[in-house]
């Protein structure tokens, strides 16, 4: 009896290290990427700091600008506070008194800032070429532009080097293709966890049963393989920020809406890279379906196969018994 409930301990203990990686990961994910910017050293003694008019936010108060700030304690790694100092603005320059000077400002996020939320350094090296799709979400038209692009995409950051006006949508292509190649990555990791699930539930009751425990203990060694694979997955795993929603990384509805307007647009396109991004998205949806499937259907051959598994032994034991 002691060594069943060992073996349902490690079970649950395999889900819990499922748990507990995943949400690392998700934090990481959700964590805002952000482009900072230093002030400039003033020219002379008593006279201000200059930043680029790119680093002011607007909020319920009004403008503002972001320190870079390391955190401590349980709120240890960078943070975007609200800047106490003063600032004012002349000829499109944004002039911080020295005293009140920091090193490092927020210039663009991957997302909305709030006063002390965490934040991640992005450093934006360029690259050859990137194209951009932009939709006008009024008049829905769309245009694809091909320009010299950044590693990491910031909507922000583009708009303002393109000039491209705040009522129009941007999309990355290379963030379309990158987040749906992930896609069947996500699938795999569902099925992994459905997998721990069923066989957790299932070796509880073969427990009962099963006088030896051979079963429960094959269970075990399934999710031990399964859990070692689980995190090399979770490794690899980089979904774009320009896709994620604010806050909740499990917003289905968010993914739905932010697809389904990106294909539409993608289809008014007659260019190679916008087909090229439309097959990547059928074929990775296609595979992520079928793992989908081939991952239930397991899950229910490994509950049928063990029960008559357990049905013959039971069976064998009531004829040695006679």
């Amino acid at each position: 009896m002691k060594r069943k409930r060992l073996c349902i301990l490690v079970l649950v203990l395999c889900g819990l290290v499922h748990c507990t990686m995943l949400s690392v990961k998700i934090e990481a994910l959700m964590t805002l990427k952000v482009v900072s910017v230093k002030s400039t050293d003033p020219p002379g003694f008593g006279m201000d700091s200059k930043l680029p008019v790119t680093v002011l936010y607007e909020d319920a108060e009004g403008q503002c600008i972001y320190d870079i700030v390391s955190g401590t304690g349980w709120e240890y790694g960078l943070q975007a506070k609200k800047s106490e100092g003063g600032f004012y603005i002349e000829d499109d320059q944004v002039f911080i008194s020295s005293p009140n000077a920091k090193n490092q400002y927020v210039e663009f996020a991957s997302g909305p800032l709030e006063d002390g939320i965490m934040i991640e350094l992005v450093t934006q090296k360029t690259i050859e070429q990137d194209h951009f799709m932009v939709v006008d979400e009024e008049t829905g038209q769309v245009q694809l532009i091909s320009s010299r692009g950044k590693i990491y995409f910031i909507e922000t950051q583009v708009r303002h080097e393109l000039s491209i006006p705040e009522t129009n949508r941007i999309y990355c292509l290379r963030d379309l293709q990158t987040f749906m190649k992930m896609i069947p990555l996500v699938a795999v990791l569902a099925v992994f966890m459905l997998v721990s699930i069923v066989l957790c539930i299932h070796s509880w009751r073969l427990s009962k049963k099963d006088r030896k425990g051979r079963l429960v203990m094959m269970n075990i060694g399934i999710v031990a393989v399964e859990t070692v694979a689980f995190g090399c997955i979770l490794l690899k795993m980089d979904l774009p920020s320009s896709l994620m929603p604010a806050k909740n990384i499990f917003n289905i509805s968010h993914y739905i809406q932010e697809f389904s307007a990106a294909n539409r647009a993608l289809a008014k396109l007659t260019d190679a890279a916008a087909f090229e991004t439309l097959s990547v998205f059928r074929q990775n949806m296609i595979a992520a379906g079928v793992i989908l499937f081939v991952g239930v259907v397991l899950c229910i051959a490994a509950v049928v196969v063990e029960r008559r598994v357990l049905h013959k032994l039971e069976g064998q034991a009531a004829r040695q018994c006679d």
